[in-house]
This record gives structure tokens, sequence and C-alpha cells, in this order.
């Protein structure tokens, strides 16, 4: 289903499990990975930065923290990956970046799940899961970040 148009800039798609900012010419594929329990419309404004900076833009949807849903998801993940807070502890789809890092505390998780106004879900099962040290490069705060991340982008993908 077609969201929005930004004219010249970008085409807004909801897939239900990611929404895809679609672009003419892309410079490459960007994923954004938001932390579980969180939706894809709380993060899409990143997702429209990623677009905007030239890239076609997923921003999966990690409504709930359950293992199978986790996995569904982060099967459409494509190109480069940049995980925000501590998706990259609990839905980890390969090396990537990190903005805005933290630990999946009581105080964080329940911060997203609060923020997930479209679900009701069980968000302390996101506490009990395995955490596991990932490999990813922290490119610091957003808003800060964005010129990190912009330069992370075109060195991954060989641009500048």
């Amino acid at each position: 289903m077609i969201l929005g148009e930004a004219s010249e800039r970008y085409v807004l798609h909801d897939f239900y499990t990611y929404l895809l900012f679609d672009i003419p010419n892309p410079l490459g594929e960007v994923t954004v990975v938001p932390p579980p329990p969180g939706s894809s419309y709380q993060f899409a404004v990143f997702g429209a930065l990623i677009a905007k900076m030239g890239y076609r833009a997923r921003v999966l949807n990690m409504p709930t923290c359950r293992r199978a849903t986790i996995v569904r998801v982060l099967s459409h993940a494509r190109g480069e990956l940049l995980y925000v807070g501590y998706a990259h502890r609990l839905a980890y789809a390969g090396p990537g970046a990190v903005v805005n890092q933290e630990e999946p505390t009581l105080e964080n998780v329940r911060r997203v799940a609060k923020g997930n106004v479209s679900y009701r879900v069980m968000w302390q099962r996101c506490l009990g899961g395995e955490t596991y040290q990932r490999e990813v490069v922290n490119l610091g705060r957003l808003p800060e970040a964005l010129g990190m991340v912009e330069v992370w982008l075109a060195e991954r993908l060989g641009r500048r």
C-alpha cells in the first residue's frame, strides 16, 4: 500500500512487516532495524532521512519480542544494516552500525513499547531473552550522528 509521496524524492510503501522509502536511482539499500517491540512508524523519520541521503530505505516493523516474529521480519532486511538502540542485542541480522546504542533494560524496553501505539504487547518477554555482544559500529546519538551515518554509508557502499 502506498502511504505517501514526496515529489521527486521518494514513495513510501507499507508492506506491514516493513516500510519502504523507494527512490529513483538509489545509491544502495539500507535497512533500519528498530528495537523490539518497536513499530516501523516510530522510526519512520529515520528512514526518511536515509532516503533523503539517496538510499532506498526499509524500516522493519518489530511489533513483538517473539523469536519467530523477529526472524520472519529480519528476513526482509536488505543492504546495509542500521540498528537503533538495543536492536543489535535482540534482533541481529548481521554486521552493521548502531545509533543511540543502549542496553535492553527495563526502562528502555518499556519506553519503546509505550511508543508503539499500534500494538499492546507483552514487552516483558524482551527482557527474558538471551542477549549477545554483536559486531556493530557505534555511530553515536541522533541527531548528531546523522553526519556519521552518511559517512559510514558512503564508505560501505563505495561512494564519495
